[in-house]
């Protein structure tokens, strides 16, 4: 959360200049005239194109309850939001909404760091849709032993203040939690609402519908990344939006080949991390609906991988203090090989 803003960037100016690519700042793109391939800008400006790449990423999932626009009640989305945050929370109470990646890692800073972390989530246990209960339950563990309190299967009514800032959070179930600072983390949708309107399918989630070569239903369209939902071959090729890094990565890359009309398929298996409190659980594959798991080690100790099992083979694996076997059988699911459920449960133990 101390990181320059400059030391993230992909690409330096210098290598921009140098490749003649233009970057224009402070411009949005409002609306898209696929009729006549125009882009219009938010300054009244147009551009026309020959071929478009929608690469807008995703925006916070804001809440809509009373009190969100107090003083000190923040959503993370930029560096210099990091920065505010960690300014903010340094011997401060904090409440964070959500106990997803953004909720659990930003709790896991500021555990050290702030007067108090308190945590409220809708669901029982943590990471409840993507790692599981299990895993959730295990990490919920580490972050209490340092401190960091949870109340779950309840959400935020409403945010309290005096004023202008904010005081205390009001759950639904009746309880007050005193709080100098309010982080809101409860997932993200795509940044396409430009798109509203226009020809270029979305899915419900507002996601641009992209095939294995990332183009749109409209010709010379293409999307990428957060924005897109795509064929995921671990879902039997069903659309899916996946918001890592990773994934935008290999989007970008099989969008520009095929902008050159290179005709190149997308084919990648899905890889994150998450570290909390300096440990790094990993994961690979993608496991949404998957009906049975196999864990190998102990979840309490934090040494384990976890299996996900869907039709009786292996969607997704996540792993802690387990290297390398995560990235293993990522090489092994990108070779096309299945896994069925016995051989994971064969796999040796501590």
């Amino acid at each position: 959360m101390e990181a320059k803003p400059e030391s993230l960037y992909l690409r330096s100016q210098s290598f921009l200049d140098a490749h003649d690519i233009e970057v224009w700042r402070g411009k949005e793109v409002v609306s898209l005239d696929t009729s006549n391939k125009t882009a219009h800008f938010n300054d009244g400006s147009f551009q026309a194109y020959d071929r478009l790449l929608i690469a807008t990423g995703s925006d916070p999932r804001h809440l809509e309850i009373p009190g969100v626009n107090l003083q000190n009640v923040c959503y993370l989305q930029t560096p210099e939001d990091a920065t505010k945050i960690l300014e903010l929370a340094c011997g401060k109470r904090v409440v964070i909404i959500g106990a997803s990646f953004i909720g659990m890692e930003l709790a896991a800073t500021l555990s050290s760091k702030a007067a108090g972390i308190h945590v409220v989530e809708k669901l029982e246990f943590p990471y409840r849709e993507s790692l599981g209960p299990e895993v959730g339950n295990a990490t919920m563990k580490m972050l209490h032993e340092q401190g960091v309190l949870f109340s779950m299967k309840t959400e935020v009514a409403e945010v309290l203040g005096e004023h202008g800032k904010v005081t205390h959070v009001l759950l639904a179930n009746g309880r007050t939690i005193a709080a100098d600072v309010v982080v809101i983390g409860v997932g993200v949708r795509p940044s396409t609402r430009f798109l509203e309107g226009s020809s270029i399918a979305l899915d419900r989630n507002g996601a641009v519908l992209v095939d294995l070569f990332m183009k749109t239903n409209v010709p010379n369209v293409f999307a990428a990344g957060d924005a897109a939902s795509f064929p995921v071959a671990l879902f039997n090729g069903k659309n899916a939006s996946i918001y890592h890094w990773q994934i935008a990565q290999a989007h970008g890359h099989v969008a520009a080949l095929n902008i050159l009309e290179r005709k190149e398929k997308l084919h990648t298996v899905p890889f994150f991390w998450t570290k909390l409190l300096g440990k790094v659980i990993r994961y690979a594959g993608y496991g949404k609906g998957y009906t049975d798991m196999v864990v190998k080690g102990n979840l309490d100790q934090g040494k384990f991988i976890v299996f996900y099992i869907r039709d009786n083979l292996v969607t997704a694996v996540a792993s802690l203090n387990w290297d390398p076997v995560v990235a293993m059988v990522a090489e092994v699911l990108y070779s096309g090989r299945k896994i069925c459920k016995a051989e994971a449960e064969s796999f040796p133990g501590c």
